[in-house]
């Protein structure tokens, strides 16, 4: 892998700069990082699927981290999700039962001039990246107009934060699948208040048995395994 990143004089300022290991696991996502589009093939129980991989992204292996930074996995996801939490806003990550995919935040802020110029910048986290995904298709476009005039689409960390103020037990990321994936809506109809369908999951939800931290990692069963 070729090519150069930029590194900012406030990061000597920051609690990342304070800890050897999150410091080395940081600069490891930037260069992990694509620089430009790639499609990659990945084997599934289907077959084998062809992945969009965006420039700032890249996709995360558990054995292949553990073997590339030489830290142990349960160390490398507690700063990964360090990294997603609200208080750094650092990165995003978009899992599923197969794979997971680490997007940079801001990544045209790590790219010299000429990389911004030249290749289409993630400056968003993975959120509104699958936003513009599913835009795409016509029958969730057809569907969003019927919602809300007024509503607005939560970001995956808008609910984060709600979630956590109500400690509760409902993954942000499997709510926002959910409900991005039919068009925000609430059986025929568009829906109004985002935190009021929390609140209704919340009914739904029971708090896990294991609090220890296996049973909270990135709620991905099969995509940290490698």
């Amino acid at each position: 892998m070729e090519g150069y990143i930029k590194l900012y004089r406030p990061l000597i300022e920051s609690k990342v700069f304070a800890n050897q290991k999150a410091l080395k696991i940081w600069i490891w996502c930037l260069l992990k990082a694509n620089h430009k589009e790639r499609f990659l093939p990945f084997k599934t129980g289907k077959g084998e699927q062809i992945i969009s991989i965006l420039p700032g992204q890249f996709l995360f292996g558990r054995f292949k981290a553990e073997e590339e930074l030489n830290i142990d996995g349960s160390t490398i996801r507690r700063w990964l999700r360090k990294f997603e939490a609200v208080e750094f806003g650092m990165l995003s990550i978009e899992t599923n039962s197969q794979f997971s995919i680490v997007t940079i935040c801001n990544w045209g802020k790590y790219q010299s001039n000429e990389t911004e110029n030249e290749q289409p910048m993630v400056t968003q986290c993975i959120s509104d990246a699958h936003s513009t995904n599913t835009n795409k298709n016509v029958k969730n476009d057809k569907k969003k107009k019927r919602s809300a005039v007024n509503f607005k689409i939560p970001t995956i960390e808008e609910i984060k934060s709600y979630c956590q103020e109500r400690k509760n037990c409902v993954s942000a990321e499997t709510f926002f699948n959910h409900y991005e994936s039919n068009g925000w809506m609430v059986g025929k109809t568009g829906m109004k208040d985002w935190r009021a369908a929390i609140r209704s999951w919340e009914s739904r939800s029971t708090p896990p048995k294991d609090h220890s931290e296996s049973s909270h990692e990135l709620n991905t069963p099969e995509a940290w395994k490698g």
